[in-house]
């Protein structure tokens, strides 16, 4: 019977509609805050994480860039093109020296491979030299593991052709990747977001974490154990198929943006990731927030329905 009579009362119907009225706006207020707050903060990660990509994507290429044409040049001296041994063996320390090569050796057509240290090796039936043949001008999309000096090398391998543009070999020249990895691995978006290259099939080719490329690890390996790897599979296949894009998926055991680009003229995919936690902290300092201040509200309307009922229910002042 008092809760009919409550709700029967004028007085009282218009401090729950004043409550209700406060409640549904406070509401309607923070979830659009809020929303809009959220897609702001991952529209500018996204911005972020992209012109980070392609700043280094280029860098990158840059660096390999000058690297083959470095190489071409010393493939297209005399002294080399002459594909004598003792000719151009002097000739190729000396280059090799000059433009920063660990190492500068050649095939001949047939397959055999000449070293500055007079050794000979015989690739004529190995699948290397077959991919040479093929590729004629490429890098090796797998480095050279060089754990003992903590360091992994990459091979670079150009046509040696003669005036004529017929191929008398081919030169391969090893360099270190320090410079490359030092670009990787200075990349950092917040406090824990980091970079990586792969190759199209998810290999990693340099990471902060070096021991992933020392042993060969692939990115599928940094998925979750026991956990569907077709969301990781979809991304190795999206990345090394040349497109760029940003995904968000689980890797190496949590939530994670990831920016990905083909360097050019490299046979690696850059990927720059940032953790989800770290790009939605502040979203959810803003929800703490502005729940309070709803919660705020919904107090100082209670306080001034009452009053507003207090009044309504006084008694009229007789004169």
């Amino acid at each position: 019977m008092k809760s009919k009579n409550f709700f029967s009362s004028m007085s009282n119907k218009i401090m729950l509609q004043i409550i209700l009225l406060v409640v549904i706006i406070c509401t309607l207020i923070s979830y659009v805050s809020f929303s809009r707050t959220k897609e702001d903060i991952i529209k500018t990660t996204y911005e972020t994480l992209t012109d980070r990509t392609n700043d280094s994507a280029r860098a990158i290429s840059r660096e390999f860039e000058i690297s083959m044409k470095n190489l071409e040049y010393v493939a297209s001296l005399p002294e080399v093109k002459s594909m004598d041994y003792n000719v151009w063996k002097e000739v190729v320390i000396q280059q090799c020296s000059t433009w920063g090569f660990e190492a500068i050796y050649i095939f001949d057509n047939n397959g055999q491979a000449y070293y500055t240290n007079d050794e000979i090796k015989d690739y004529s039936n190995d699948s290397y030299f077959e991919q040479i043949k093929e590729n004629k001008k490429f890098i090796m999309d797998t480095p050279w593991a060089d754990i003992d000096n903590n360091r992994s090398v990459a091979t670079i391998i150009v046509p040696i052709m003669n005036d004529s543009q017929d191929i008398l070999g081919y030169m391969c020249g090893t360099l270190d990747l320090a410079r490359v990895n030092s670009i990787v691995q200075n990349i950092q978006i917040g406090e824990n977001g980091y970079a990586f290259l792969m190759t199209q099939h998810g290999l990693i080719a340099a990471h902060k974490n070096m021991d992933l490329v020392f042993n060969y690890k692939n990115i599928a390996d940094l998925g979750e154990e026991n956990a569907d790897k077709s969301e990781i599979e979809n991304f190795i296949l999206e990345a090394g198929s040349g497109k760029s894009n940003i995904t968000d998926m689980n890797l190496d055991g949590e939530e994670v943006y990831i920016s990905y680009k083909n360097s050019e003229d490299t046979p690696w995919v850059l990927g720059v990731v940032a953790p989800s936690k770290e790009v939605l902290h502040n979203i959810n300092k803003i929800s703490i927030i502005q729940t309070i201040l709803a919660i705020i509200a919904i107090i100082i309307s209670i306080c001034i329905s009452l009053i507003i009922r207090k009044n309504i229910k006084k008694p009229p002042v007789l004169v």
